[in-house]
C-alpha cells in the first residue's frame, strides 16, 4: 500500500494522518465545508497527492498530481459518493481515474477550488464525463461477471437461463436507462444546482451508509461503488437491494412490449429470491422494499394475463405479498409523510376478485384496506360491490 499523509485543513486549523486507514479518511471527508479553508490533501511526497474541497455549489472538487513535470489534472461537481471513491481508490493504489473525464491545470496552479476557468473547462468536458464506453460482457466465465449481476451472485444463473442475444438485449435496456439519467444529471447541473439542494448538503441524498461502511473498516479490501457500474461490468461493493429486490427492478424495467418474455423469467426469479429471503416478522424498512418490489413483479405478471398462462396466477400471489407485508410498510415513516398512499396490491386484488365474481372477497379486501387507512376510493368501492352482490342474491 502506498505511504500516505492525510493533511486536513478546517478554518480552525489543520491536522495530519500518517498512513490513514479508510474508516479515517471517511470520517475526515465527510467534515469538510464549503468554507475556502477547508479542504483535504492526500500526500505521498511533494509532486504526488490527490486533493479535495467542497466547493460554494455544495458539490466535491478533486484534483492530483503524478510527479514534478506532470500537470494537475481535476474533476468537479462530484457527488460526496463519487469523491469519497476517487480518494480512497488513490489511498489503495487502484486505479482512482476511471469512468471519469479529467482536465488540465496549467503548472501555475489553481488560485481556487472554484474560479471561472475551472468552471468554463469543466463544462466543456461535462458531456463527455457523462458519456459512457459501453461494450457488452460476453464472457462464458461466471467468474468474469462483474457489476450488479455479479454483486448479488448471479453469474451463473444470468450465463445459464439466457442466450448472448437476450443478455445483450437486457444489458442495452439497462445502458439506455442509465443514459437518460445521465442527461436528466447533465440538464440539472447545467442550469445549476442551489447550495441547499445539491447532494453534498443534503443529507438524504449522501450515501451515508457507504460513509459508515467505510468507517468500520469494512471496504479495507473491497472497492467502492462505482458510479459506472453496469449489469455486468464494473465493480459494486454495496448495493441497498438484495439479490430479488434488484431483479425486481430490472424486470419493471423489461416489462415492455417488445421484452415482456424477459421481464416474465427475471420476474420469475426475483419472486423465488424475494419468497426465499423473506421473515415472519419484517422492520418497517424492509417490509417497504418488499412491498415495493412485489409491486413491480405484480404489474408484470398482471400485464401478460391474457398471453401467458399462470400469469394471472402470479400476479394474484404478488398482490397477496403486498398485504401480508402492510403491516410493515404501515409503520415506516417514509411512508406516513403525507399519510399512507395508495395500496396497488389491495386495488388490484379487488379489481381482480370483482372480475372473477367473487365480490364478497372484493369487499372483504376492500374494507381491510379501508381500515389499514391506505388512500383510495375504498368507500365508493365497497358500495358499488355490496350493489352488485345485492343484485345477484336477489
Amino acid at each position: 500500500m502506498p505511504n500516505n499523509t492525510l493533511t486536513v485543513t478546517q478554518p480552525t486549523g489543520e491536522e495530519s494522518f500518517r498512513q490513514p486507514s479508510d474508516e479515517i479518511i471517511a470520517r475526515e471527508l465527510a467534515t469538510l465545508t464549503t468554507d475556502p479553508s477547508s479542504f483535504a490533501i492526500l500526500q505521498r511526497d511533494d509532486w504526488h497527492y490527490i486533493q479535495i474541497a467542497q466547493s460554494a455549489s455544495g458539490h466535491f472538487y478533486v484534483d492530483y498530481r503524478d510527479g514534478e513535470d506532470a500537470t494537475n489534472l481535476f474533476v468537479e461537481k462530484q457527488s460526496f459518493q463519487s469523491a469519497l471513491r476517487i480518494i480512497l481508490s488513490y489511498a489503495n493504489g487502484r486505479d482512482f481515474t476511471v469512468g471519469l473525464t479529467w482536465h488540465s491545470i496549467d503548472n501555475g496552479g489553481v488560485e481556487t477550488f472554484n474560479d471561472a476557468a475551472n468552471e468554463r473547462a469543466f463544462e466543456a468536458g461535462l458531456a463527455g464525463e457523462f458519456s459512457r464506453s459501453f461494450e457488452f460482457n460476453d464472457t462464458n466465465d461466471p467468474a468474469q461477471v462483474k457489476g450488479y449481476i455479479g454483486y448479488h451472485g448471479l453469474a451463473e444463473w444470468w450465463l445459464n437461463d439466457f442466450s448472448a442475444a437476450e443478455r445483450h438485449e437486457i444489458e442495452e435496456a439497462d445502458y439506455e436507462r442509465n443514459e437518460d439519467f445521465d442527461e436528466i444529471l447533465f440538464e440539472e447541473w447545467e442550469t445549476g444546482i442551489s447550495a441547499e439542494n445539491s447532494p453534498a448538503n443534503n443529507e438524504d441524498d449522501v450515501d451515508w451508509e457507504l460513509v459508515e461502511l467505510a468507517k468500520s473498516g469494512q471496504l479495507e479490501d473491497t472497492e467502492i461503488t462505482s458510479s459506472n457500474a453496469s449489469l455486468t461490468q464494473g465493480i459494486v461493493g454495496f448495493s441497498s437491494s438484495n439479490n430479488g429486490e434488484f431483479l425486481a427492478g430490472i424486470a419493471g424495467m423489461m416489462n415492455q412490449s417488445n421484452s415482456r418474455h424477459l421481464a416474465l423469467r427475471i420476474a420469475d426469479k426475483a419472486k423465488t429470491l424475494l419468497d426465499a429471503s423473506r421473515q415472519v416478522s419484517l422492520e418497517p424498512k424492509a417490509a417497504t422494499a418488499l412491498h415495493f418490489a412485489y409491486r413491480q413483479l405484480m404489474g408484470v405478471y398482471y400485464r401478460s394475463r391474457e398471453e401467458v398462462s399462470g400469469a394471472l396466477e402470479k400476479a394474484i400471489a404478488c398482490a397477496e405479498d403486498m398485504i401480508a407485508v402492510a403491516p410493515g410498510v404501515m409503520v415506516d415513516p417514509e411512508m406516513q409523510v403525507n399519510g399512507l398512499p395508495a395500496h396497488d396490491g389491495y386495488k388490484q386484488l379487488s379489481i381482480i376478485r370483482e372480475k372473477q365474481g367473487d365480490l364478497a372477497e372484493a369487499i372483504r379486501i376492500s374494507r381491510q384496506a379501508l381500515e389499514q387507512g391506505w388512500s383510495g376510493d375504498w368507500e365508493q368501492r365497497i358500495e358499488r360491490y355490496e350493489k352488485k352482490l345485492a343484485k345477484l342474491n336477489k
